[in-house]
């Protein structure tokens, strides 16, 4: 490939997407320095692009809830649910945030720390930019609402929960199951060009920050916003 600046060239890749059935497909471009510099050495990356090209097709896997107890649905004062049985105990406030989440008596996360959505994700590797110079980490969010539905047999309880925002609109899907495990598909559209990430980020009741990312593991880390639009399913245990 030889593109002068300005320029533009077309690049067949010969791929067939039949191959690639089901999976997660991204095309990745990058452009290297030919040559070292007084700043970098060869082949340093100076810029960097992805696109989503396909979605995986898989789901989680099923859960089984024969055993267990049915879950019991009390309504809240500020309009949210609680969902507990024998074993556990998840309550939702009433823009759906989980705000408490038990299991055997234990707390599985710190509470009022239950998922929520991020734009900037601190580290301590990001202290020389903190905020990009002092610019604003607020997650803009405008609005959120939710909706609560506990099934007829009692073993699972959904809470569909709406987000819009100056930097990302996002939606949540809660399915809490009566053996203890929730389900969490989460989908973010990124807004103007504010979001540094797309990110859940909750707190464990160790007391360290997760982060929600696009495969399928208990514990997640983050999107960027490369990925303008997506979503996520998250298992946790």
């Amino acid at each position: 490939m030889n593109c002068a600046a300005g320029a533009t060239q077309t690049v067949d890749l010969k791929y067939n997407p039949a191959t690639y059935a089901g999976k997660e497909l991204f095309l990745n471009i990058a452009l290297y320095t030919k040559e070292a510099t007084n700043w970098c050495d060869r082949d340093y990356p100076v810029a960097e692009f992805q696109q989503q090209l396909a979605q995986r097709t898989e789901v989680l896997p099923a859960v089984d809830n024969t055993k267990a107890d049915v879950l019991h649905a009390t309504k809240n004062a500020d309009g949210g649910y609680t969902y507990a049985n024998g074993k556990q105990k998840v309550t939702f406030d009433g823009q759906g945030n989980i705000s408490v989440w038990s299991y055997e008596g234990k707390d599985l996360f710190v509470q009022n720390e239950g998922p929520r959505f991020e734009r900037y994700r601190w580290i301590e590797n990001d202290g020389p930019m903190e905020a990009y110079h002092n610019g604003p980490t607020d997650n803009g969010v405008i609005s959120q609402s939710a909706t609560f539905q506990l099934s007829g047999d009692g073993k699972t309880a959904t809470v569909n929960v709406t987000q819009n925002g100056n930097y990302c609109k996002a939606t949540y899907k809660y399915t809490i199951h009566a053996n203890g495990t929730i389900d969490l598909t989460s989908s973010y559209e990124a807004q103007g060009n504010g979001a540094r990430r797309l990110v859940s980020r909750w707190a464990s009741q160790a007391n360290c920050q997760r982060y929600a990312t696009m495969h399928v593991v208990h514990w997640q880390t983050m999107l960027t916003v490369s990925t303008v639009q997506t979503s996520v399913s998250t298992r946790l245990l």
